[in-house]
């Protein structure tokens, strides 16, 4: 059975139209390490973020066909990566930079004994064209893994960007959507 462009434009219109990949924010409450910058700075100048996907980790099960059959045993959460740009004070660089070094001692190497201490829930929000939060991915107990290196070129004359990617124990997913 065909689906006519009805269908189409009354499965859009039902469901309150398309979610708009420009349409979204990120919170992070409060950062970790020595800085005294807003966290709310890094939800302002944050330019892209990844949404985090889910699979299902599977092992092969033989019962003696020579034709496996795959059986789900757990899952992975994707890192999710966020890309922040730069002003001429390299904020959040400096963030991203205390928060690191709240994790991981660059002198003495050692991890911070109690993770409450470094580890911060993430919200990444789906927003409609009014601004009204549809759907949210709560990373709880997120912090950075990686700051990606900052290429710097003669070339170049755009804004400068900084990337972060950060791991986090579980997703919580919230849909406020009709």
């Amino acid at each position: 059975m065909s689906s006519s462009i009805k269908d189409f434009k009354a499965a859009i219109l039902q469901n309150g139209g398309f979610a708009r990949t420009n349409r979204f924010s990120i919170e992070i409450l409060a950062v970790p390490g020595k800085t005294t910058a807003d966290p709310r700075d890094l939800s302002a100048l944050c330019e892209s973020v990844t949404l985090p996907g889910k699979q299902i980790t599977t092992i092969d099960y033989d019962n003696g066909t020579r034709c496996p059959t795959k059986i789900p045993v757990g899952f992975t959460q994707d890192d999710v990566t966020i890309v922040f740009n730069l002003t001429n004070n390299y904020i959040v660089k400096r963030i991203l930079d205390e928060w690191m070094k709240a994790i991981i001692n660059e002198n003495t190497y050692l991890l911070a004994l109690n993770e409450n201490s470094y580890k911060r829930d993430i919200r990444i929000n789906q927003l409609d064209e009014s601004n009204r939060v549809i759907y949210t991915a709560q990373l709880e107990k997120a912090y950075p893994i990686s700051v990606n290196a900052i290429e710097l070129g003669a070339e170049e004359s755009g804004i400068q960007k900084v990337t972060a990617v950060f791991t986090y124990n579980t997703l919580k997913n919230t849909y406020n959507n009709k």
